[in-house]
């Protein structure tokens, strides 16, 4: 045997002393991520996935809505103008009237939460905001459901990652803000009236009020009920909500400038004097509220709560997702309550516009407000997109 041989034997076979190196899995994804991964693409970049889902949904509802009302006729008639009325179309006491409950305008849900329905989405959205992790960490830790120290990041989880925090706090600023002046512009200001009340002046809407018929001048009264701008029908409901005559007495309809609806003031002899001259003070039915009749009327229901569902589920379906996926204590408890608080809030959007679809508004303003919805989703989520994602 060679020496060679011998000392390539003799040789003992070195063992690292050093341990092998531990292989760490991949912290998972947070919530946004894992539901991507298991939602369809969404074909606008700006759009995630479970908005695009959202959406999808609330459309179902409110064509479900719309086609029961068009095969059962239980969508409410549009008020006609006085206009219309005098050339002969058919008043709406003699239009079918739903008995449910939900077709009456001052039924418990639309006055409380619909005819509130921005401001109701707005506690909700701060509420959820305030409660945020990293804002609770920095200004209100007493919320915090844990009172142990966090533990200091290590060397290896110190290092930067791609993935977005959770809900940042400047994206849902800049999202809330946006849908609110495009709610802004549409239903109450828009240098001047807003949209919607723009659009019903330029398709033909009238400002109305409904009149006791003894007002008429033929009958003793102030108001010459026979001119251009005034006639007497037989109607429960002329211009719907509570006006003169639910007894199903004559009563007479009359337009008014149309300061009066964008006013929205009581019509009283003390404030308008030219228009019920010698009408005392403290009769019966002295305060009136103008309303637009005829025209197209976008649904602002349908427009409001579609807009209120999808700005909602965007905000507070991450906090569902972590508690769906068994991570209760991630989160701190006050964060909990608000998130389920908006998204339970908007479950009853999407309840309030089932009944809206099926009871109001015809199918040219139920899509007209839809559609309005969509384009502002479109705009609040681009601006939130085009901010930093921190």
């Amino acid at each position: 045997m060679s020496s060679s041989t011998r000392s390539r034997r003799s040789k003992p076979t070195r063992m690292s002393s050093s341990p092998e190196p531990e292989v760490k899995s991949a912290p998972p994804p947070p919530p946004s991520e894992s539901l991507q991964a298991v939602l369809p693409h969404s074909p606008v970049p700006f759009i995630s996935q479970s908005q695009l889902i959202t959406l999808i949904f609330v459309a179902a509802i409110v064509a479900h809505g719309t086609l029961y009302a068009s095969y059962h006729g239980t969508n409410t008639a549009p008020a006609p103008s006085v206009s219309s009325l005098q050339q002969g179309d058919l008043p709406p006491s003699s239009l079918p009237q739903s008995p449910s409950y939900f077709a009456q305008k001052g039924n418990l849900f639309n006055q409380v939460f619909a005819k509130k329905a921005w401001g109701w989405t707005t506690l909700a959205f701060f509420l959820h905001l305030l409660t945020t992790p990293s804002f609770i960490s920095s200004y209100l830790p007493f919320l915090s459901s844990s009172t142990k120290p966090q533990p200091k990041p290590t060397s290896s989880s110190s290092k930067p990652t791609t993935s977005r925090p959770y809900l940042p706090l400047l994206p849902r600023l800049t999202k809330y803000t946006v849908a609110t002046l495009f709610w802004i512009l549409l239903t109450i200001w828009l240098a001047g009236p807003g949209l919607f009340e723009r659009t019903m002046v330029y398709t033909g809407g009238e400002c109305s009020i409904q009149l006791p018929v003894e007002l008429c001048s033929v009958a003793g009264g102030a108001v010459e009920c026979t001119s251009q701008s005034a006639i007497v029908i037989s109607g429960h409901n002329a211009l719907g909500g509570g006006a003169v005559g639910g007894d199903g007495k004559e009563v007479m309809l009359m337009t008014v400038p149309q300061e009066y609806c964008t006013r929205r003031m009581a019509v009283t002899p003390k404030s308008f004097p030219d228009l019920f001259p010698g009408w005392v003070e403290g009769e019966k039915h002295h305060r009136l509220h103008a309303r637009w009749s005829g025209g197209h009327d976008v649904s602002g229901h349908v427009f409001l709560l579609t807009l209120s569902t999808l700005l909602l589920v965007d905000q507070t379906l991450p906090t569902i997702m972590i508690l769906l996926e068994g991570g209760v204590d991630d989160l701190p408890w006050a964060h909990k309550i608000t998130g389920l608080f908006g998204f339970g809030l908007a479950g009853l959007w999407v309840f309030i516009l089932s009944k809206t679809a099926m009871y109001f508004h015809t199918i040219p303003e139920k899509i007209s407000g839809f559609s309005l919805a969509v384009a502002g989703l479109i705009l609040f989520q681009f601006a939130g997109a085009s901010v930093p994602q921190k």
